[in-house]
């Protein structure tokens, strides 16, 4: 689910998100950033799952957000915010940043010939975050329409889980 809301406060939309296929997080707001949105996106546009309790801890933290956004106290120049405590190091994560998938998956939505070392990536699962216009703004609608359209594809899951790839991760504690 994606929502945007003016800076005021005065105006709240929501934008349910139900792909067909679902490849994972980043389906909600590629589909929010490629549609009708871009061109009149909010000041401020919230990115939460159905389950943001689940993910935000304390949930405290959303509605100290909200308030400051609501009082004008966040700044137009913070790149964004994360809200989901989920966060993954992937270097020394269970998760795997794994040596096929990953980097492939990396070349193709940045069309870059090389991809960061897993040591070099972090991020957070089950991302809930918020970005002002001028971040999202950032890169072109078409950029966000093809990385969508890739993700909401058959063709996305054949080429980063072919037979004999699988994306693992370690199960138990550490030693």
């Amino acid at each position: 689910m994606s929502t945007s809301l003016d800076l005021d406060l005065q105006v709240v939309q929501v934008h349910l998100v139900e792909d067909a296929l679902r490849a994972d997080d980043a389906t909600a707001y590629l589909d929010h950033l490629s549609g009708p949105f871009y061109d009149d996106l909010a000041d401020w546009t919230f990115f939460l799952h159905a389950d943001a309790p689940e993910h935000v801890h304390p949930f405290r933290l959303l509605e100290e957000v909200l308030s400051a956004a609501r009082q004008g106290a966040l700044d137009a120049n913070f790149p964004f915010l994360y809200l989901s405590h989920n966060y993954l190091d992937l270097g020394t994560s269970v998760h795997t940043w794994d040596n096929f998938a990953s980097p492939k998956l990396w070349r193709r939505l940045f069309s870059s010939s090389l991809a960061p070392p897993r040591e070099a990536v972090k991020g957070y699962c089950c991302v809930q975050f918020l970005v002002p216009r001028n971040r999202a703004l950032l890169r072109p609608k078409e950029w966000y329409a093809n990385a969508f359209a890739y993700f909401a594809s058959e063709s996305s899951y054949f080429d980063l889980f072919p037979h004999g790839h699988f994306v693992t991760w370690q199960v138990g504690g550490r030693r």
